[in-house]
């Protein structure tokens, strides 16, 4: 009457479900390296957008707003800034 299955939904989940595509498993290994990239070249690639910011450029704020997933707001301007400054510091000495 109905089709039958092989293996429930439930039992091929417990086995690690289906097999990642190769373009998949691709996509995150470069997904890997570009954030290991722009962790290791993190100020250089944040400080002149942050100088940009901290001059009242709001295009610039919003985009780093934007890349930092955080809601621009006035209220918020001042402590993000002060904070990102504050890793940017970080960030140089080590």
């Amino acid at each position: 009457m109905g089709i039958e299955r092989t293996m429930t939904s439930q039992e091929n989940g417990k086995l690690g479900g289906r097999p990642l595509s190769k373009g998949t498993l691709v996509a995150r290994k470069m997904r890997e390296k570009i954030t290991l990239m722009v962790d290791k070249n993190f100020a250089k690639l944040i400080k002149p957008q942050m100088l940009k910011a901290m001059k009242g450029d709001y295009t610039a704020y919003r985009d780093l707003m934007d890349r930092a997933g955080v809601k621009p707001e006035e209220e918020t301007k001042i402590a993000v800034q002060i904070n990102i400054a504050q890793i940017l510091d970080r960030h140089e000495q080590g």
